[in-house]
């Protein structure tokens, strides 16, 4: 190779930026079974067929798929399932060494492809062996030409431009109940972040991560994030984590959903707090969640999703700060259930509760805990976007401290949900994959969430919707409404104890 190409090639692989030139289409699924070959009705047939719509790029009038993955896979489904779609040929390509990604065989399978979809499997794996290598360089000469790539669960991950990349496994307890985890590590050098921003790139500005309903990993990505914006000085980061069955199509920097789920774009905000200190729980408040359902498209230069194009079944909702309540006798704490549990407790109002939210326990559906109760827990703030969701681990505590306020108390994160600034929701048409049987269950998209990770000594003003850390001294905010106190010993007189009453009831000025 002359002097001029190999300085480019260790320009191109030493950037940070994206790709050569953006691809003309990049694809990330969340992961899970995709359709049935033929079936267009299928949740992956429109997003998949964006791959192979892209078009030719090598000139050569063909459009040629590579499958690429670092095991041999057990079928040639995907193989069979990209070239029904219109593809001229469709091959799998197995690089599972540095030598293998260093292999004029494999650069050569590479040159002339019109599309690459990387399968799943260890994207830590993945980032050992094919960076800096022929591979690389070829995956990065796909995006000069226009080229389209994709990626499904680990193959996802690994596109966007901070990829967790560092070889560790690891849920959301883990990274949330300590904020400098060494799982957020790289697992080959542990002293480095295993966030990496020197690999694939091919969706700038993004973090990426999958399985994000069925693993609860919105908590999961929000520490990763926090993280990343450090260690990179970007607070600009794009976190997106995308459910299974469920993906998006990006041209040109507008994000389009498909699938049966949702899709979670996390941004932080001109209020975000946030406070990672070794050895204790993080502290994470206002970051945006754009949680969105097929039918909607995300622009992830603006940092906010299209309004021009929605959803038929898009409506636009106007949340009313509820003066939700909270009296200093409130005093909870989480325990361990194998079941499905939503408490709204006694002594507040517009405050529902997911006990044991991030429990490893299998349901009846086999599914984990923890999945369900974070599905069913943006669900629930869908139905109710007035009131506050709080997701507490077995062992947290929250106590009623004064002036509608909660402390979280114990070593164990939370998470609260609140949609004071919500503006348009919308309901996939597809069962979610965390329904429990009856086919009741469907995504709901949410515009303009907002999501707190909480630690101990934080503090959640009910009535408000703001948040408090242990370090700050809350602000005096005058109360507009009748106090919960009085309010409560009127309605007492003509209701007994039904505090369900009281809890429904909103609090006007």
């Amino acid at each position: 190779m002359s002097f001029k190409k190999s300085l480019l090639l260790f320009l191109s692989l030493s950037t940070s930026s994206a790709l050569f030139a953006a691809p003309g289409v990049v694809v990330l699924s969340g992961g899970g079974p995709e359709g049935d070959i033929g079936v267009t009705s299928d949740w992956s047939y429109p997003l998949y067929k964006k791959l192979i719509d892209n078009g030719d790029t090598t000139g050569d009038k063909k459009i040629k798929v590579v499958v690429l993955s670092l095991e041999k896979p057990d079928s040639n489904f995907m193989v069979d399932y990209l070239k029904s779609m219109g593809a001229d040929s469709s091959e799998n390509l197995v690089v599972s060494s540095k030598k293998d990604a260093n292999d004029p065989k494999v650069e050569e399978a590479l040159k002339d492809a019109d599309v690459v979809f990387i399968r799943g499997g260890n994207q830590g794996k993945a980032y050992q062996l094919w960076k800096g290598t022929k591979v690389h360089e070829q995956m990065q000469a796909l995006g000069s030409r226009g080229g389209a790539i994709g990626g499904t669960s680990s193959g996802a991950m690994g596109l966007s431009e901070y990829s967790i990349t560092g070889g560790q496994d690891f849920d959301s307890k883990e990274v949330l109940s300590d904020s400098h985890s060494p799982l957020l590590n790289d697992k080959v050098a542990p002293t480095t972040s295993g966030i990496h921003n020197d690999f694939l790139n091919a969706v700038p500005g993004v973090l990426a991560d999958t399985h994000c309903g069925e693993r609860g990993r919105v908590g999961r990505l929000m520490a990763v994030m926090a993280k990343a914006t450090e260690d990179f000085q970007d607070n600009k980061i794009v976190s997106v984590c995308l459910e299974e069955k469920t993906g998006v199509a990006i041209t040109n920097g507008k994000a389009e959903v498909f699938g049966t789920g949702s899709v979670h774009f996390l941004t932080e905000t001109v209020d975000t707090k946030k406070e990672r200190v070794k050895g204790r729980p993080l502290s994470y408040t206002d970051v945006r969640d754009d949680a969105l359902t097929e039918g909607w498209t995300y622009d992830l230069k603006s940092r906010s999703p299209d309004f021009k194009n929605i959803p038929k079944n898009a409506k636009v909702i106007i949340p009313v700060i509820n003066c939700g309540a909270v009296s200093d006798q409130l005093s909870l704490k989480s325990t361990n259930v194998a079941r499905i549990t939503f408490t709204e407790p006694a002594f507040s109002s517009g405050l529902s509760i997911a006990e044991d939210a991030y429990s490893d326990e299998r349901l009846i559906s086999r599914d984990k805990k923890k999945g369900v109760m974070q599905t069913l827990s943006f669900d629930k703030l869908a139905k109710n976007p007035n009131g506050s969701v709080v997701m507490l681990n077995a062992g947290a505590t929250l106590k009623g401290s004064g002036k509608n306020t909660v402390v979280l108390s114990g070593a164990e994160p939370s998470m609260i949900l609140d949609c004071q600034y919500c503006t348009h929701t919308s309901t996939s048409s597809f069962v979610s994959t965390q329904d429990q049987g009856d086919q009741s269950l469907r995504s709901s998209s949410l515009v303009n969430m907002r999501v707190h990770i909480v630690g101990a000594g934080d503090s959640y003003n009910v009535e408000t919707h703001k948040l408090g850390l242990k370090r700050e001294v809350a602000s005096a905010i005058a109360n507009p409404c009748i106090s919960f106190k009085a309010r409560h010993e009127k309605i007492d007189k003509f209701i007994s104890d039904d505090l369900k009453i009281v809890q429904k009831l909103n609090c006007s000025k």
